[in-house]
């Protein structure tokens, strides 16, 4: 009798997990996006919501304090904002729901989760994961990062000869951060950022000038000769590893790029090396990306709860605190 009780327990819950929309949600400086994954392995654009000057101020400065300084301010901003994106899903939905899996700065972590958790928007989640996820992380899944397709291998390869490295680019309202970023997805956090400053005067110019082209190329080139090596050498891989500039896999975008400005990139990157532009994807839309990684990585935990458990010393940073 217990038992069958505990199995028709197990089963509504089931029941009641793939019945609620599967949810990934971002939030960011200026906008919160949420996407559906869903059974076909597509994802849908659910709702976007602009942020209002009062968030993108608190944000800001919220990024610039201390943990212990952050610990202590209102979140009323934060607050209002989430309850914003939860009206916008609703109403598209015509149901309640929760969100599954959240993507933010890991400074806004702690803030972030405990807000959702205040407003009980957040999912149950039936593994030892938070729901939480890194935008590193999230891109990883957005873009298919660290499979046997991304590093050139035979489709059905041995996971572990999968390696590379992404180039990252990051666009936000006026600069644009670049990163390398490893197949790897638990492995450290990003490469060292660099900051393309001129982005905002895109939005000025024509993306595709001369100007334009050029800066992004002597950016771009400044950048990988600083954190990528042309040919291997003794000792390459001691404290100071350099990835070498083949070991760049795919290019991937994120943010709310300036209109042209991809096709900026590709040209500026074509003048370095024609074969590192052949490496950008463009499957994602970048402005959906980082909602896109967490909500695939909500189905994943969902469908295959099972290397989750075999994998849990790998998953530390997204794995449940107790002051969360």
């Amino acid at each position: 009798m217990l038992l069958s009780t505990l199995m028709l327990t197990f089963a509504v819950v089931a029941f009641a997990s793939y019945d609620q929309p599967i949810l990934g949600i971002s939030l960011g400086t200026r906008d919160f996006t949420a996407v559906q994954s869903l059974a076909n392995g597509s994802t849908s654009l659910i709702a976007r919501v602009s942020a209002n000057a009062t968030y993108t101020n608190w944000f800001e400065e919220e990024l610039k304090l201390s943990e212990h300084e952050r610990s202590t301010v209102d979140f009323a901003a934060l607050e209002q904002a989430i309850l914003a994106i939860r009206h916008a899903v609703t109403q598209k939905l015509q149901q309640q729901t929760q969100f599954r899996i959240v993507t933010a700065p890991k400074e806004m972590r702690d803030p972030v989760i405990k807000t959702f958790t205040k407003l009980d928007l957040l999912a149950p989640i039936e593994v030892p994961a938070t729901n939480y996820i890194r935008p590193a992380s999230a891109i990883h899944y957005a873009h298919g990062l660290g499979t046997c397709e991304t590093a050139d291998l035979p489709t059905g390869c041995d996971p572990e000869d999968i390696s590379g490295e992404a180039l990252w680019l990051d666009f936000d309202a006026s600069s644009l951060s670049v990163r390398l970023l490893s197949f790897e997805e638990h492995a450290a956090d990003p490469g060292t950022e660099s900051v393309f400053s001129d982005l905002a005067e895109m939005y000025h110019t024509e993306t595709t000038s001369e100007r334009v082209i050029s800066a992004l190329q002597e950016h771009f080139s400044n950048f990988l000769d600083q954190d990528t090596v042309l040919k291997d050498f003794p000792g390459r891989r001691g404290n100071d590893f350099k990835p070498l500039r083949s070991d760049i896999k795919a290019i991937v975008a994120s943010g709310d790029p300036p209109p042209g400005s991809l096709e900026a990139v590709r040209l500026a990157l074509h003048r370095i090396s024609p074969d590192l532009a052949s490496r950008i994807r463009g499957s994602t839309d970048p402005s959906l990306a980082l909602a896109t990684g967490a909500a695939l990585r909500a189905r994943e935990m969902l469908d295959r709860p099972e290397i989750y458990s075999a994998n849990i010393c790998h998953h530390s940073e997204e794995y449940s605190h107790d002051e969360l």
